[in-house]
């Protein structure tokens, strides 16, 4: 449900409990998050506990009135499998939609599959990878699966496209996007340690130096393994773009997810900080 996964070329599988909810009001946010993010986007909005409670016609109309994207509205029951096979159904064809979404594929090389499963037993080892760079993706793939540096290439966009990865501002690709939530999360403390040595974060200011932003992704608790500096440090991302004003992927990321705003002077200068209105 964050906006820095959402885009218009996808599905998306909006699901309510109407014996919980009658009034499909926690449902407008969701839509709101879609409209906002991802207009074009095709909704199907999927109803629980079929056996018990299903929406009313009126209701469907007043949802298909609002929402013009919604493509489907289907209750589905889990306890005794209604309306299941026909969601999986209505999925394909949705995903198969070429006006909608072009880059779906209905074939992928086997080599790729199994990169893709290498990857994620990579990550999932203790202590696993939290990124690889897309040097080391291509190396992967030509010397374990004999796959091309083209066809690797075509590999790493269909992943991100699936999001079984996502590649950050320097091209690196996170092997679990999932965990980028905690990424940003990092950003956010109460910790009065933390943000005695986070600069002004408790005034919505991220001032854009390597002492803050280790603060932050670099001196994380003993539990949990730091991230890598090439992520965070701004003296990292100098060296790889050769730009002074380069951003490190991390501080991109909560631009990316609108969590995080570049601060100028009235002149139009750049200040060296973020705003974080959080």
């Amino acid at each position: 449900t964050h906006s820095l996964f959402f885009r218009s070329e996808a599905l998306f599988l909006v699901l309510h409990n109407p014996r919980a909810d009658s009034t499909l009001l926690r449902l407008e946010d969701f839509f709101t998050m879609i409209d906002d993010k991802a207009a074009d986007a095709q909704v199907i909005v999927v109803t629980t506990r079929a056996s018990d409670a299903t929406l009313e016609e009126g209701q469907k109309k007043e949802l298909r009135q609002r929402h013009p994207n919604i493509v489907d509205i289907i209750a589905v029951d889990s306890k005794t499998n209604i309306g299941i096979a026909e969601l999986k159904k209505r999925m394909v064809a949705a995903a198969l939609n070429n006006a909608k979404l072009p880059r779906t594929v209905t074939e992928v090389p086997i080599k790729f599959a199994k990169l893709l499963d290498h990857l994620s037993a990579k990550m999932s080892k203790n202590g696993g990878s939290f990124s690889i760079s897309f040097e080391d993706f291509a190396n992967l793939a030509l010397t374990k699966f004999s796959i091309d540096d083209n066809s690797a290439l075509t590999a790493k966009e269909l992943f991100c496209f699936w999001g079984s990865l996502f590649e950050l501002s320097n091209g690196d690709l996170v092997l679990n996007p999932q965990q980028l939530a905690d990424v940003l999360a990092c950003v956010f403390t109460k910790q009065p340690t933390k943000l005695a040595s986070m600069g002004d974060i408790a005034k919505g200011i991220l001032w854009h130096r390597d002492s803050v932003l280790q603060a932050i992704w670099g001196n994380r608790d003993s539990k949990r393994s730091n991230y890598p500096k090439n992520l965070w440090s701004f003296d990292s991302a100098v060296a790889f773009s050769k730009v002074s004003s380069e951003l490190p992927p991390f501080v991109n990321l909560l631009h990316q997810a609108e969590l995080g705003y570049s601060l100028y002077s009235p002149n139009g200068s750049p200040l060296g900080a973020t705003f974080i209105p959080a």
